[in-house]
């Protein structure tokens, strides 16, 4: 097929501006990398010994099409999502029994379980600067097993998982679902000491649950009873500097759950507390937490909502037991522990905490969410997605280069769906397209966003097939591959 395809003036222009834009960032890796033998190696080495897709430009307009058109292809469903969130006070117990948080009595079992711990390990500088991988693995082997100890038959996987200091977020999915999660991606914040260290901070991860987003953020901010504005500060840190592939922040996703020890303290007497907490008046304790009232103020977590808390503080306890602090310090009860959401798609069922579990100084705390999501049909995608390449490329056989560029750069997609629907000519349909975008531009090249594709849907590829144990690349060559070089051959033997 390579006699048949024209490069036009427009092609060669695109692709002279491309490579001079490249050109500068290869130089850069030429220079940076030649001194160093071994580095020199592995980076040629990953440059030409790997696979090239090339990719057919009416993608960008195919794309554009179908997400007009998606009705076609995609359905909506529910899906039960569960956050739990706890403060283990850098304690391993050999002994433990989370069914009470993690399965509570009377719940079904969710379709994917989000875990939040905090203080995972002893917040001092040695245990910062060297973190146990042993402690991760523990975790995520025990609340695993708890969740596949249950009495519906469901049966769970882990996902995926990560770790900054004594923070840990661990994503668990129900088998049957586990092709539904895509694009997963993480991200860390550190904001103690001005966020010099991981003592305290936020693990985030994104990901799309078939065509919905979602962002989950486990954080531990700033500790104190005089410290608002500090953890106000801490949430604003990590909602503006976290960040996922091409700039995607917390609030592009659909749907966010952000959980986690927040240590928000309650303004009254320690006596005025612990009286209320006798008398179950949550409500009244309620009016008086600090984040209660920084987000009726709109300042920490604005759009953000949480269920009203009908359970008992969860900090501070002895340790091993149900009583509240009573140590030198006598901390005032409080809730720590947090559970928030955001988004449209998103229903909070409950939220509770596990008083029974008792090794730590804090309560385990749970939340159920009921999320509406998008599945998305992927044959049905596929075949109009091939319709729609099949009537675009009839149509561009007949054009030429200008009209090609203002035929594509039609929005009308209603003009488009007719055609898929009726029996409309092709002079019929041109007659309705928009005449007015003249100096309208092509596409820019393939990208991680925007890809080209060809008839057939799959991808064309190109291996360069050289030993490269035996050759490398001529350093003696121009630095640009395309180069015309009769003198130089482009591999010699190493």
């Amino acid at each position: 097929e390579i006699d048949k395809f024209c490069l036009t003036s427009m092609f060669l222009d695109y692709h002279d501006q491309l490579w001079h834009e490249n050109c500068f960032q290869l130089e850069r890796l030429h220079i940076k990398n030649t001194k160093n033998s071994t580095k020199y190696k592995k980076i040629y080495f990953k440059l030409f010994n790997s696979t090239v897709k090339l990719y057919d430009p009416l993608h960008f307009y195919i794309s554009h099409y179908l997400r007009q058109l998606r009705n076609k292809f995609t359905h909506e469903r529910d899906a039960t999502i569960f956050c739990g969130t706890f403060n283990v006070s850098g304690k391993l117990p050999s002994v433990l029994d989370l069914k009470q948080w993690l399965i509570p009595e009377g719940s079904q079992m969710a379709n994917i379980y989000i875990i939040g711990l905090e203080e995972v390990i002893e917040l001092t500088p040695g245990h910062m600067l060297l973190v146990d991988p042993f402690i991760k693995s523990y975790w995520e082997r025990k609340i695993l097993k708890e969740l596949n100890n249950n009495d519906h038959g469901a049966k769970y996987t882990k996902r995926w998982s990560n770790q900054l200091g004594g923070v840990l977020l661990i994503f668990f999915v129900e088998e049957n679902e586990y092709t539904e999660i895509k694009n997963i991606e993480g991200d860390v914040k550190r904001t103690g000491f001005g966020g010099m260290t991981s003592n305290k901070g936020a693990v985030a991860m994104s990901f799309k649950y078939s065509a919905t987003t979602f962002c989950i953020v486990v954080s531990h901010l700033a500790a104190g009873l005089d410290n608002v504005s500090q953890r106000h500060n801490d949430y604003k840190t990590i909602f503006k500097n976290i960040r996922f592939a091409r700039g995607a922040r917390i609030k592009d996703h659909d749907a966010v759950m952000w959980m986690g020890d927040f240590n928000y303290r309650i303004l009254m007497s320690n006596e005025e507390v612990r009286q209320l907490i006798v008398q179950k008046e949550f409500a009244t304790l309620f009016q008086r937490d600090q984040l209660n009232q920084q987000m009726i103020a709109g300042e920490s977590f604005p759009y953000f909502h949480e269920m009203p808390i009908n359970f008992a503080p969860t900090y501070k306890f002895d340790p091993g037991t149900k009583s509240y602090d009573t140590s030198e310090k006598n901390r005032i009860p409080a809730w720590t522990d947090r559970i928030l959401g955001r988004g449209e798609v998103l229903r909070q069922t409950s939220y509770g905490s596990a008083e029974d579990i008792i090794f730590s100084d804090h309560r385990p705390v749970y939340a159920t969410f009921q999320a509406h999501i998008t599945v998305i049909d992927e044959q049905k995608r596929a075949n109009l997605s091939n319709r729609i390449y099949e009537r675009l490329k009839l149509k561009l056989s007949t054009l030429d280069d200008e009209e090609k560029v203002e035929y594509l750069s039609n929005k009308a997609v209603s003009i488009l769906e007719s055609r898929l629907n009726s029996n409309k000519t092709n002079q019929e349909a041109l007659a309705t397209t928009n005449k007015e975008k003249k100096n309208a531009k092509l596409p820019p090249p393939s990208s991680d966003l925007k890809k080209w594709w060809v008839s057939t849907g799959k991808s064309v590829k190109i291996v360069l097939d050289v030993d490269a144990e035996k050759l490398m690349i001529n350093p003696k060559r121009d630095a640009n591959p395309f180069a015309s070089d009769d003198h130089e051959p482009l591999f010699i033997e190493r």
